[in-house]
């Protein structure tokens, strides 16, 4: 974003439209960043580290890159104040839909098994308890919403609770 602002920065139609439209969404106050925790937990609770075991670097590449995620999220939603609202997870969720097809389109180009969507990881998963390919693909969105719906609870709560008090 810094190098795009820094080469369009004298064009007077980007300013106007795209940067401020981009600086009103980043300082929104609602965020589905406790979306992306639940995958990035998964992540870390069943790990696909394969035979790279401590020390390599796909050890910790997996978990620091897994973690900081679920760090940022907290970052996020604790010290800037962003927090997800019942839209944003609807855009989430129709987002990670999108981009799951995306990712299945450059599988099938590479031959790799990223999110995967083409088969169940080597190791030990959740996936394991969800059947065969394509099935655990449509249980692992199920278990996305409830998780994503658990993740935003507390906010509901939240708000729930500041309705009830400004009607008192």
């Amino acid at each position: 974003m810094c190098m795009v602002n820094f080469e369009w920065r004298n064009d007077s139609f980007f300013r106007k439209r795209f940067y401020r439209r981009a600086v009103q969404a980043f300082r929104q106050r609602t965020s589905a960043r406790p979306c992306f925790r639940g995958g990035a937990l998964q992540a870390l609770l069943t790990p696909d580290i394969g035979a790279y075991n401590f020390p390599h670097f796909r050890f910790f590449q997996v978990f620091l890159s897994h973690g900081l995620i679920i760090v940022s999220a907290l970052h996020m939603t604790i010290v800037e104040g962003n927090r997800p609202t019942g839209a944003s997870l609807k855009r989430v969720f129709l987002w990670l839909n999108g981009y799951m097809i995306f990712v299945f389109l450059i599988n099938l180009l590479v031959g790799g098994n990223y999110l995967f969507i083409m088969h169940k990881p080597e190791t030990a998963s959740l996936l394991d308890l969800f059947g065969p390919w394509p099935v655990y693909i449509f249980a692992a969105e199920g278990v996305a919403f409830i998780t994503f719906f658990l993740l935003y609870a507390p906010f509901w709560v939240m708000d729930r609770r500041a309705a009830l008090n400004r009607l008192e």
